[in-house]
């Protein structure tokens, strides 16, 4: 992942990382990787997962446990025990009078437990591999949103970028407009045309001061929308080009090896394929409840009538076998549930391959479209531009009526608004072909 100085994101509130002032694309989305809160969020949940799987593979090592137990009792069988871990036990002691009322007794006891699991039907291992598998999908994941964080710079850029091209377009149309009104007025001085005339251009001049204020607004919403996505506050100022560059063409061309590719390289998919493994583990763990459980049990432990001390010392190793008889039906339903689970995680893998085929073949032939949308608006504006220059002549030598005239105008602001949203849209069609392919 590219690395941004601290330098370049701390300049960004106040006008962008260059010397013009202008935040590039790839700059945008080197700062959101770094600041998106979803990604951070993603981040968190790899680093929890990879614990989940330290602590799984924990449990088939040994357990080391110490315990510090102070008493002091008048309790026969306490006294009785506690003198003999002390070794302080005598003859005295056989008295009846004193096994049945002894003295009160204090006792320190030091104890040192090392429990290791020799068997647990499996369960353990079965834990340790769910836990693997469960991080690994984390972490397939979490690289998953990194490419998705991307693809949202890459459309709120757009947008934004998007916002400042048709706020020109509306600023260059409401000059024209105004040019006509004045050209109106002449001619209409000039006794050429009739008054009605300068009032339908300054109809059209108002409808296009009413465009330009809504593109305004619309400025100012895409922009807080990219510092949303880039993790910066949404009011600071950030300055961007007048347009997108072209993507390039060709990347689109063969619909079916980018299914193939998808299907390789798709980290959700990838992911999805960990979560079935991981749930066929969790049943199999789920199973190891219908079998014996061996564990070895070492201990050593120093008795004392004060504390720090060691009167007496004595030490214990035994094994246990444990097995649940019945539980209720508890193992079963989570063997049952186990399974389901399994089940279930395999039915959603495979309407997540149909779903990925899906948004490629979206996303192939939505950047089919926007390409072909922009070389159509392309010669169309430069279509509109000529037949506007051509009426403004021939309405200055009275030969076009003012409909005419604003008709043209209307007819070059709509091919430049289109060809501004196909660029953005094929931006955006093409960022979507690498989201769905999987390429990083």
């Amino acid at each position: 992942m590219k690395r941004v100085p601290l330098i370049l994101i701390l300049l960004l509130p106040v006008g962008g990382p260059r010397a013009d002032g202008v935040l590039r694309l790839e700059e945008a989305i080197a700062v959101a990787l770094q600041r998106n809160r979803h990604l951070s969020a993603a981040e968190a949940g790899r680093e929890a997962a990879a614990a989940g799987a330290q602590e799984a593979r924990a449990g088939r090592l040994p357990r080391f446990g110490v315990a510090e137990v102070a008493s002091r009792s008048t309790n026969p069988v306490m006294v009785f025990g506690n003198l003999l871990g002390q070794e302080a036990f005598g003859p005295a002691n056989f008295d009846p009078a004193f096994l049945n009322e002894p003295d009160p007794l204090t006792n320190f006891t030091s104890r040192l437990v090392v429990t290791q699991p020799v068997w647990a039907g499996g369960r353990l291992r079965a834990q340790a591999r769910a836990a693997r598998e469960g991080s690994a999908a984390a972490d397939l994941l979490t690289r998953r949103t990194r490419q998705q964080v991307r693809h949202q710079v890459v459309a709120a850029y757009s947008d934004a970028v998007l916002a400042g091209a048709r706020q020109r377009v509306a600023t260059e149309a409401l000059a024209t407009a105004r040019a006509h009104v004045a050209l109106a007025e002449d001619l209409r001085a000039a006794g050429l045309v009739v008054a009605s005339d300068v009032l339908s251009a300054q109809v059209r001049a108002s409808e296009i001061e009413e465009m330009l204020a809504a593109a305004a607004g619309e400025v100012q919403v895409s922009y807080a929308a990219l510092n949303a996505v880039m993790g910066l506050p949404q009011s600071a100022p950030v300055a961007l080009p007048d347009a997108l560059p072209e993507p390039e063409a060709g990347q689109e061309a063969d619909l079916e090896a980018l299914l193939a590719e998808a299907r390789e390289g798709r980290l959700d998919g990838q992911a999805g394929e960990r979560e079935v493994a991981r749930a066929a583990w969790q049943a199999r763990a789920a199973r190891a409840g219908h079998r014996p459980q061996v564990d070895l049990v070492a201990m050593y432990e120093a008795n004392h009538d004060s504390y720090p001390g060691a009167d007496g010392t004595n030490w214990t190793v035994m094994a246990s076998v444990g097995l649940t008889l019945f539980d209720g039906g508890a193992t079963r339903a989570q063997v049952r549930r186990g399974l389901a689970e399994a089940k279930a995680r395999e039915r959603m893998q495979e309407q997540l391959h149909e779903e990925i085929a899906l948004e490629v073949r979206r996303a192939w032939a939505d950047g089919a479209t926007a390409r072909a949308r922009l070389e159509q608006a392309r010669g169309a504006a430069g279509l509109a531009r000529e037949s506007l220059r051509m009426v403004e002549d021939r309405y200055r030598e009275g030969l076009a009526p003012l409909v005419e005239l604003l008709d043209a105008e209307t007819a070059r602001t709509r091919a430049r608004a289109r060809e501004v949203e196909a660029l953005r849209d094929l931006v955006v069609a093409s960022s979507a072909l690498e989201l769905a392919v999987g390429r990083p």
